[in-house]
């Protein structure tokens, strides 16, 4: 029943689909845009998944190396540049000009390290230690505390041999995740509140991003426990809770008057990425008459044109961005903020993106499951390691690849999707 096939490069048909928009990505998961029915998984090499600075240049060196074909990132890449909505997936390889977060989500469910993931918990209470003071009095760094004795308990749970130590680790953590969570929930609720500057968004932005991480340890400890109905259900009703957090947060990024996106210093590209933002967040594709009809009592609005041409810089990442860039270009100084903004969105976005996908995924184990006769159902823990063989493993490599059922492969290379 489970007949999935390892590819390293793109096939021309699945090219073919996201060019055309037959094909969506939602995270690590390509489908068809019709039907809903998945096409394909993507996979981190462990070089990625596990070495955020590693993903963050992935894309550039890809790029930058040869004008062919590097394997499945540049692949996909390749042929998004083709399509109207080719932007949706540059994050695939973090091609952001001035954001540098804490990452994004793992493209996979299976790729989370939580490892990594606690060492990022770490440099987040770092720098948060240097600023808390200066952002807000009711902010509480001992929230952190319950996150990270959560994530330990994970971590023994994926550790032990024994099934019913392993059974028993996973179900504290499992309460104690979701508690853990909550409380970088509400350090999060405080830094949004109020006229938020851009440093506590930052700040907001990191712990939502760890928020969903606990959210994903949480759920991966349920499949663990073979609860994977309740590990679904979870996750699908997580997908909507954080949409309203996303927005939210996203909502916040743009400001009030976003005709600035629209600006004569504005590049061609901030324009295209600033309507895409507003497709994903409006939920319409035909949205450009719109705002311009919101936005357009802006246009001539000099106190908003005086936001692009003097912005304000914050002691934050941005700090030394215009000290970087203090020789360069005068205009594109003056846009870094807004730009800044934007890509905070994207970086939104694309996290949620992936949330879904995990959804997409457990569903479809679930399903594939369903239809197999009980000795040819696999395990969660299975299906985490489909990819390697005795000739290939994951964790050395250091692209993506791809999982696809050959039936569906060619069923469309005869049909179409």
């Amino acid at each position: 029943m489970l007949n999935l096939e390892v590819l390293l490069n793109l096939p021309p048909k699945i090219a073919a689909g996201l060019i055309s928009g037959e094909l969506t990505r939602w995270g690590g998961v390509i489908r068809n845009s019709r039907t809903g029915q998945i096409v394909a998984f993507l996979r981190e090499g462990g070089q990625i998944a596990s070495n955020a600075d590693l993903a963050i240049g992935l894309l550039k060196s890809l790029t930058l190396a040869s004008n062919q074909s590097s394997g499945i990132l540049q692949g996909i890449i390749t042929a998004h540049a083709q399509y109207a909505a080719a932007r949706q997936i540059r994050l695939l390889g973090s091609e952001l000009r001035f954001v540098r977060t804490l990452g994004l989500m793992n493209i996979a469910m299976t790729g989370l390290n939580l490892l990594a993931l606690m060492a990022g918990l770490k440099r987040l209470e770092a720098q948060l230690n240097q600023i808390h003071e200066r952002i807000i009095k009711e902010f509480n760094l001992d929230r952190m505390v319950d996150l990270k004795g959560a994530l330990n308990l994970a971590k023994l749970a994926e550790e032990l041999n024994e099934a019913v130590n392993r059974r028993d680790f996973a179900r504290k953590a499992i309460g104690s995740l979701d508690r853990g969570k909550q409380h970088i929930l509400s350090n999060y609720s405080v830094l949004t509140s109020g006229n938020a500057n851009a440093q506590q968004l930052e700040a907001a932005q990191a712990h939502l991003f760890l928020a969903m991480q606990a959210d994903i340890v949480r759920v991966r400890c349920m499949m663990e426990i073979d609860e994977a109905e309740s590990a679904v259900l979870t996750l699908e009703s997580l997908v909507k809770d954080y949409e309203v957090l996303t927005r939210e947060l996203i909502d916040l990024w743009l400001g009030e008057h976003r005709a600035v996106y629209f600006h004569p210093l504005m590049d061609k590209e901030t324009v295209q990425d600033y309507v895409l933002v507003e497709q994903w967040l409006r939920g319409n594709d035909d949205v450009l008459l719109d705002l311009l009809e919101e936005l357009r009592q802006d246009f001539w609005n000099r106190e908003v044109d005086r936001t692009v041409r003097r912005p304000k810089p914050f002691k934050s990442i941005l700090h030394e961005i215009f000290r970087v860039s203090s020789r360069g270009d005068a205009g594109q100084k003056k846009v870094l903020l807004h730009i800044f903004a934007l890509e905070n969105a994207e970086v939104l976005i694309e996290n949620h993106r992936r949330l879904q996908g995990f959804a997409f995924e457990l569903q479809e184990l679930q399903r594939r499951n369903r239809l197999a006769r009980p000795e040819e159902r696999i395990s969660f823990s299975e299906w985490n390691n489909l990819v390697d063989s005795d000739g290939f493993k994951l964790s050395e490599h250091d692209d993506y690849v791809l999982l696809v059922d050959p039936e569906i492969l060619q069923k469309a290379e005869s049909l179409g999707w």
